[in-house]
């Protein structure tokens, strides 16, 4: 498993290494001073690492190749998943790096966010379960159906998920305009405080040792789904 981690570390280093330019262009422009858009491109920094893999295996049909070695297809699968871990690792030290040298270019005046509240364990733990759902929606579609349609999926999930959350918001906003007004979009609030502050309450209630309980459960039930989703999947498409 992990020699295939390393085929799709050969194959794509180069590529890789090319986003980040795009997500330096990104954190030097006004919005990518804001912590929710920040961290959100953290973690499409990791699909577009997943991307960026599948593509290549498209465009050179190696997946048949490998599946005519003494490979399984559950390790395939099980090296996809692995490489997305360590690609979330390194992006996340990339956004967190990134939001502390921020925090000493930036003027403070100019600076959407918080860098005390950003690099926590209530920062992580955002990040870190933004970047396991896109994970568990992007594999199952990628392996299951090619890069293609799996990709287009994919997208039309993402829409699909923003149009409810973003319904059920203005649902809840007009029956309790009250309670759900800190949720209210102005150009003075920065709603990636706002998330991160909800985390921390939960920490706060719940405590420590169970609130990390509770991310690894949050963060790693979706991923075990979608494991056995993609294997499912990938068992039965045809190269």
């Amino acid at each position: 498993m992990f020699k295939l981690c390393w085929k799709d570390f050969l194959a794509s280093r180069w590529y890789w290494l090319l986003m980040l330019p795009v997500f330096a262009l990104y954190a030097a422009s006004p919005m990518g001073w804001e912590s929710l858009p920040y961290m959100l491109m953290g973690a499409a920094l990791v699909v577009g690492g997943l991307v960026v893999t599948a593509i290549l295996e498209d465009k050179h049909k190696t997946e048949g190749f490998y599946l005519s070695l003494p490979v399984s297809r559950s390790e395939i699968v099980g090296a996809k998943y692995l490489t997305a871990g360590i690609l979330a690792v390194a992006c996340g030290a990339i956004v967190f790096g990134g939001i502390l040298l921020l925090s000493r270019i930036v003027p403070p005046d100019r600076f959407g966010m918080n860098p005390q509240v950003m690099v926590s364990i209530d920062g992580g733990a955002g990040y870190l379960f933004i970047t396991a759902v896109l994970i568990a929606l992007f594999l199952p579609f990628t392996l299951g159906f090619g890069l293609g349609r799996g990709s287009a999926l994919f997208s039309a999930t993402i829409l699909v998920i923003n149009l409810v959350l973003y319904a059920a918001h203005l649902t809840m906003a007009a029956a309790r305009p009250d309670k759900w007004a800190v949720f209210q979009i102005n150009p003075d609030q920065d709603i990636g405080t706002v998330f991160i502050g909800l985390i921390f309450s939960l920490r706060t209630a719940v405590g420590t040792p169970l609130f990390l309980a509770l991310v690894v459960l949050a963060a790693g039930a979706p991923i075990l789904f979608s494991i056995g989703l993609s294997m499912r999947l990938y068992d039965r498409r045809e190269f």
